[in-house]
């Protein structure tokens, strides 16, 4: 039959591999449900920057068409009028630095918003990582809590079990939770406080109980006594090794097979 020590450490083993397990499992729930909204965030925000480059080389694309074609317009207004469009005129000269300036504008726009793309991706990975290191801290707290109240518990159990056994005089249970010197220590006291219940127990055999309470036992015949010796009839103690017979009128006691002539009282 297992002791109460393994009993304990068994519930406990298996109350607390149960725990374990909801909590792994919550915990795996838990991070993959972050993951798939950080990927999904992720491709919406890549999705957002393609988009946005996309959009930035159209608008290139579109201003160098522009310009070409202001170009080639200028160039037709030149053949009309005559002019010289290799002599740098100041029409071409201000359609190039409008150009040019478009183009900066439109480089200096596109960088800007690549870069708050960017941005936001690295503070959403941030974002994914607190999350899940928080996670990881709330599960191990609650983890911990799950698992201290479920071991004061068994605790608890095992020591109401000790406490049952102790009523009877037995205190294997205590001895071994706080170990067998606490454990005779109590079973002591226990014995001096109730002797009645010691000796129906065999706690204690009947001469103890007689130099404990000055009386023998309810239900126990002492032999009589003369002047300090004990005679007649005698008896048997069934709590002890102690046998009682006569001998030429005198009690004799015998311990566990030897003998002798009983003493004073």
């Amino acid at each position: 039959m297992a002791t109460l020590k393994e009993q304990f450490e068994a519930n406990k083993a298996q109350s607390q591999g149960g725990i374990n397990n909801v909590y792994d499992t919550a915990l795996n729930n838990q991070k993959q449900g972050l993951l798939n909204a950080y990927n999904q965030n992720t491709q919406l925000q890549n999705q957002t920057a393609a988009d946005t480059q996309k959009l930035y080389e159209g608008a290139n694309q579109g201003l160098a068409r522009q310009a070409a074609q202001t170009q080639r317009s200028m160039d037709q207004f030149a053949d009309v009028r005559n002019l010289n469009r290799q002599a740098g005129s100041q029409q071409a000269l201000s359609l190039g630095l409008a150009s040019r300036n478009a183009g900066n504008v439109l480089a200096a726009q596109q960088a800007q918003a690549m870069a708050e793309a960017e941005r936001q991706k690295a503070l959403t990975t941030t974002s994914y990582n607190n999350q899940v290191q928080q996670a990881l801290a709330d599960n191990d707290y609650r983890r911990a809590a799950a698992l201290l109240d479920d071991y004061n518990n068994q605790h608890a159990r095992m020591e109401n079990a000790a406490k049952t056994l102790a009523q009877y005089g037995d205190f294997s249970g205590y001895g071994q939770i706080y170990g067998d010197g606490t454990a005779n220590s109590m079973r002591s006291l226990w014995i001096a406080q109730n002797p009645d219940l010691a000796y129906r127990t065999g706690a204690i055999d009947a001469n103890r109980y007689h130099a404990m309470t000055g009386q023998w036992p309810a239900g126990y015949t002492p032999p009589t006594t003369n002047n300090g010796y004990y005679y007649g009839g005698g008896g048997t103690d069934k709590n002890s090794n102690v046998k009682i017979t006569t001998q030429n009128g005198k009690m004799r006691v015998l311990h566990g097979g030897g003998s002798g002539l009983a003493g004073r009282k």
